[in-house]
């Protein structure tokens, strides 16, 4: 599956061609879900036994399905690739493996969070329709509570968001995600409640992964007047499915 869409990617995504990549995409997805859940498995037996490492083999080949992947979303990000069914796919794919707990390297960890990102911060004239943004913006939701899971079960190899060396990437998927509510807040009758909530939620539960007091102090300045600000759209218009405040509120 990995190699039939590295093929579709470097051949150039056409629009005689985005229907199969699409469906090679998806495919990956949910193939690559299965081994992320034989790597959790991999890794309880290997910790009963006293080895607690992340590296198994299941592991190993979630990393291979991810590089098709992480390349559509970079394509759709830069506008190379122009299809919402692409996008769409990606982002299914993406969330499908976001979902599953199993062991998570900090490379891994870092890939799939650059790769949702891009694909939640996409607009409709890039392909990124509200179904592609809402999807990443669960995956990026599902890695947080992953990891939340991870660091209070005390594993031992789980990767981290926690610590000055990954506040340049925590502050960027913050500031995204605030970004991907202020445009629905900001869109009036347009825009999307379901989307509006997603993202705030997504910041909450990533902000739950931050550490302590002192890097939390580093986040809180920007996610306050980010979220002022989401507030204020708010206050303007009602988003498809009720009104952005209830949607903030709750």
């Amino acid at each position: 599956r990995a190699a039939a869409c590295a093929g579709l990617l470097e051949a150039g995504v056409t629009p005689a061609t985005a229907g199969e990549l699409a469906f090679e995409l998806r495919a990956l997805g949910a193939v690559a879900g299965e081994l992320a859940a034989a790597a959790e498995e991999e890794g309880a037996v290997e910790e009963d036994e006293g080895d607690a490492s992340a590296n198994s083999l299941a592991a190993v080949w979630v990393d291979v399905a991810l590089m098709p992947l992480v390349q559509t979303a970079q394509g759709v990000a830069s506008r190379a690739i122009r299809s919402a069914r692409v996008a769409e796919a990606a982002a299914a794919a993406l969330l499908s493996i976001a979902r599953r707990p199993g062991p998570r390297g900090q490379v891994q960890l870092a890939r799939l969070l650059q790769a949702l990102l891009a694909l939640a911060a996409a607009r409709d004239e890039a392909g990124g329709s509200e179904e592609t943004r809402r999807d990443a913006v669960r995956g990026v939701a599902a890695l947080a509570e992953r990891l939340q899971e991870a660091t209070e079960a005390e594993a031992p190899a789980s990767a981290s968001l926690a610590g000055a060396a990954n506040a340049p990437g925590l502050g960027h998927a913050l500031s995204t995600l605030v970004g991907v509510a202020a445009a629905e807040a900001g869109a009036g009758l347009r825009g999307s409640r379901v989307l509006l909530a997603e993202a705030l939620r997504a910041m909450r539960l990533l902000l739950r992964c931050v550490g302590g007091a002192d890097d939390l102090a580093f986040f809180l300045p920007g996610v306050a007047s980010g979220v002022s600000k989401v507030l204020m759209r708010a206050a303007g218009g009602g988003a498809s499915g009720g009104g952005h405040t209830a949607a903030v509120a709750g």
